[in-house]
């Protein structure tokens, strides 16, 4: 199992690396700590947001919004696959999106609706490459309005994890390396330190 997700983890690596030439009509040269501190932070964010929305959603409607099929932690609603999934989302993020770090609170909801979208668009794609990698979805969404590989109910989610994507990066990009750090640490000991 853990070599067909190191296979996934490299196709969706990869898929993110040509979306992002195809985009920017070329390859965008990194800058080292703002790329891991986009990796870090949505990695944190995403992994944090999935088991406090997922935990919401259970006691509000007596199921959860989704499960993960792989590595699942915290009752499924994360992953220890699920860093690499927000992480590839920082990566793309970071490669795209260059107004995420300047911004002006009139664009916080355009930026977070942008967000929302893609991310929904990029974890149906994530969700549909799983699965003839690793024989299953990498999630399962309960609700069936999006075929199990996303659901409606979760744009509300995506645009308020835009929000705190993009005023996060916003307060971080002043001390990059150290705030990497910390992402990157909450989100270790938050998957794998249970």
């Amino acid at each position: 199992m853990y070599t067909r997700l190191f296979i996934f983890g490299i196709i969706l690596l990869s898929f993110v690396l040509v979306v992002s030439a195809l985009v920017n009509r070329g390859f965008k040269k990194p800058h080292l700590s703002r790329v891991l501190l986009y990796i870090s932070a949505i990695a944190m964010i995403g992994v944090l947001g999935e088991i406090t929305v997922d935990s919401v959603y259970n006691n509000l409607f007596g199921i959860p919004l989704w499960r993960y099929n792989f590595l699942p932690v915290n009752n499924a609603y994360t992953s220890g696959f699920a860093p690499v999934l927000w992480g590839s989302l920082g990566l793309y993020i970071y490669l795209v999106h260059h107004k995420y770090e300047k911004w002006s609170p009139k664009e916080l909801v355009h930026l977070s609706i942008i967000f929302g979208i893609e991310a929904m668009v990029l974890e149906a794609l994530a969700d549909l490459i799983s699965k003839p990698i690793l024989g299953d979805y990498i999630y399962y969404y309960y609700p069936s309005g999006l075929f199990h590989i996303s659901a409606f109910q979760n744009f509300p989610f995506y645009f308020i994890c835009g929000a705190v994507v993009i005023q996060t990066l916003h307060w971080f990009k002043a001390q990059p390396h150290y705030f990497a750090f910390i992402s990157a640490w909450v989100a270790i000991v938050t998957v794998y330190f249970r």
